[in-house]
């Protein structure tokens, strides 16, 4: 009796097993990954990117206003270094365009041109005062800045032709064209004319002879200054004069040169500045000859312009 109870037991627990081992298992499929398409960046039209254009240019222009507006040199550097922000800023911008495909090295062109226009502006030299030039002459300073910066401007304009030959507009911040220099002019004194005179009359005569090629103004100076003569007398080329009524010691400074500016009383072009080494005084009448010679008894020196 207890055996078979054991071996329906056992029986039992092998039905058991072998209904466990025969479900089939279950089984899970991925979904499948999701489908991604890229789409192909469209030029834009003509329209469209004249538009485009057409913004940058009046940003630019409006900035380059400013330059032109300043009415003080530091006024001047600060609204230079506004329009070197907008030409960065502007390229920027411009550098996010698709243009039509026609105008791909074009549009490369440009932008190139500015950021070497970025460059030029960045360099250009508004502080430095002009120096005076030979003749004396000291060109104003904030006009010559401006000038630096706006031919900084004007050297890449070039770079836009392509773009405006093929329709397009761009460039209206580009400044106007330098004026063009004053006409050349051949300005003379009178010769033998007295300039100035100052001080008390004395008793000492100056004859002067210019072999040169040029005329001369002659100047008398006993204070040291040639700035500050006692007199000064204009004599052709290839003339004579005699200024009388010298008081005192004195040197003989003289400028050379083309073109007469009564009004600053010197020459405009092609100058030069001298003066005799000796003094000279009252007490005799003395003769110069403005003759290069080695057979001459008299020598000078360069000055400064006076």
């Amino acid at each position: 009796m207890s055996t078979a109870i054991r071996a329906l037991t056992v029986l039992t627990t092998g039905v058991l097993l072998v209904s466990c081992s025969a479900e089939a298992p279950s089984s899970v499929t991925a979904p499948p990954p999701p489908t991604t398409t890229t789409s192909t960046p469209v030029p834009l039209t003509q329209q469209e990117y004249q538009a485009a254009l057409t913004a940058a240019d009046q940003a630019l222009a409006a900035a380059m206003a400013a330059i032109q507006a300043a009415g003080s040199v530091e006024a001047l550097d600060t609204a230079r270094d506004a329009f070197a922000v907008s030409i960065a800023t502007e390229d920027s911008k411009l550098a996010k365009l698709l243009p039509p495909t026609a105008l791909a090295r074009s549009h490369q062109s440009m932008r190139t041109a500015l950021s070497t226009m970025l460059s030029s502006v960045q360099s250009a030299d508004v502080t430095t005062a002009p120096k005076a030039d030979r003749c004396g002459t000291v060109q104003p300073h904030l006009p010559a800045a401006k000038e630096n910066v706006n031919a900084s401007v004007r050297s890449r304009e070039a770079d836009f032709k392509e773009l405006t030959t093929a329709g397009y507009q761009f460039g209206s911040f580009i400044p106007a064209p330098a004026p063009a220099p004053p006409a050349q002019q051949t300005r003379r004194a009178a010769n033998g004319k007295v300039l100035l005179k100052v001080g008390p009359r004395g008793r000492g005569r100056l004859k002067i002879k210019n072999a040169a090629a040029s005329d001369v103004a002659i100047s008398v100076v006993t204070s040291g200054d040639p700035a500050k003569p006692q007199a000064m007398i204009y004599v052709h080329a290839s003339s004579e004069a005699t200024l009388t009524g010298i008081s005192g010691t004195y040197q003989v400074y003289f400028k050379t040169g083309e073109d007469w500016d009564d009004g600053r009383k010197g020459f405009t072009r092609d100058c030069g500045y001298e003066k005799f080494d000796q003094t000279f005084d009252q007490k005799s009448d003395w003769q110069i000859s403005l003759e290069k010679s080695t057979l001459g008894n008299a020598s000078t020196s360069d000055v400064p312009p006076f």
